[in-house]
C-alpha cells in the first residue's frame, strides 16, 4: 500500500533552555503533579536514543517519500533527549537517587534491541508516540489539563510546550511508518497490543521514578502533610489517566483512526 503525504511540515527547532534559575518543585500548587512529570521526563533521554535507532534501522526499509521526514523526526527526537537530559542534571545534582531505575530502563531497551523484532520495537515506538499527541491534547485542550498548567515555574513550561508541540506535529510519523511496513488491517490488533503495552510500560517507569522523588520529597513532612500529598497523587493521577485511557478507547483503537 502507499500512504497519503503528510498535510504537515515538520520544523526542527534550535532549543537550548537556561534550567539554571529553574525549580525541582516547578509547580508549588500541584508538586505531585509536578513529581509525576519528572518521573515520566527522567526516562525520556533513554527512550528517545531508543526511538531515534529503531527508525533508522525501519528507515531502510522505507519508500521514498518518507525518507526526509523521518529525517526530520529524528532530529526532532534527538534535540528532545538532550533538553530533557539537562533537567535530569538538575535532578540528579538535587539528591533524587534515579539512577537505580535508570539502568533497569536502560537495559529493557538494550534487550529489546538485541533480541526483539523489528515490527515490535516500531511497534513501541508506534505506541510512545500514540501517547504524546494524548498528552498535548490533555495540556492544551482539556480543561482539567489546562488547570493543572498554571503557576508553573517558566523553564518548565517551556520545555514541556516546546516538546508536546513537537509531539503533535510529528503524530503520524510512526503511525504511517508502521502501516508502510506491516499493513494496516491485518497488523490492527498487534499494532492495539503494541500502543498497550508501551503505555503500562512507561507509566510504570514513570510511576517508579515517582516513587522515588516523591519519597525524599515527603522527608520534611509531617504524617498529616504525607496524607494530603498521597490524596493530591491520587487526584491528579486519575485526571492524566482516566483521561488518556479514555482516548486511547475511543479513538486511538478505532480501525479508522488516523492521527
Amino acid at each position: 500500500m502507499t500512504a497519503e503525504q503528510l498535510p504537515i511540515t515538520l520544523t526542527v527547532r534550535k532549543v537550548d533552555i537556561d534550567f539554571s534559575q529553574a525549580k525541582i518543585h516547578w509547580n508549588p500548587k500541584e508538586p505531585e503533579y509536578a513529581q509525576l512529570l519528572n518521573g515520566l521526563s527522567s526516562g525520556f533521554p533513554l527512550l528517545e536514543p531508543f526511538l531515534i535507532k529503531v527508525i533508522r534501522q525501519a528507515k531502510e526499509q522505507a519508500p521514498e517519500h518518507m525518507q526526509k521526514k523521518l529525517e526530520l523526526f529524528i532530529a526532532q527526537e534527538g534535540r528532545h533527549y538532550k533538553q530533557h537530559a539537562k533537567w535530569n542534571h538538575l535532578l540528579d545534582e538535587a539528591g533524587y537517587e534515579l539512577q537505580p531505575v535508570l539502568d533497569k530502563l536502560q537495559k529493557s531497551y538494550e534487550k529489546s534491541l538485541a533480541k526483539r523484532s523489528l515490527q515490535f520495537n516500531l511497534g513501541y515506538c508506534d505506541g510512545f508516540e500514540t501517547f504524546g499527541p494524548m498528552l498535548s491534547y490533555f495540556f492544551f485542550d482539556h480543561p482539567p489539563g489546562c488547570e493543572l498548567m498554571k503557576h508553573w515555574d517558566e523553564p518548565t513550561v517551556y520545555l514541556w510546550m516546546w516538546h508536546l508541540c513537537e509531539e503533535f506535529e510529528h503524530r503520524a510519523v510512526c503511525y504511517e511508518l508502521y502501516k508502510e511496513l506491516y499493513g494496516d488491517y491485518k497488523s490492527y490488533w498487534y499494532r492495539c497490543y503494541m500502543m498497550w503495552y508501551s503505555m503500562i510500560n512507561l507509566f510504570g517507569y514513570g510511576l517508579q521514578a515517582y516513587f522515588v522523588i516523591i519519597k525524599k520529597h515527603r522527608e520534611s513532612m509531617n504524617r498529616l502533610q504525607r496524607v494530603q500529598s498521597r490524596v493530591r497523587f491520587l487526584k491528579v493521577f486519575w485526571k492524566v489517566a482516566s483521561f488518556i485511557a479514555s482516548h486511547m478507547i475511543k479513538l486511538c483503537m478505532r480501525r479508522d483512526n488516523d492521527p
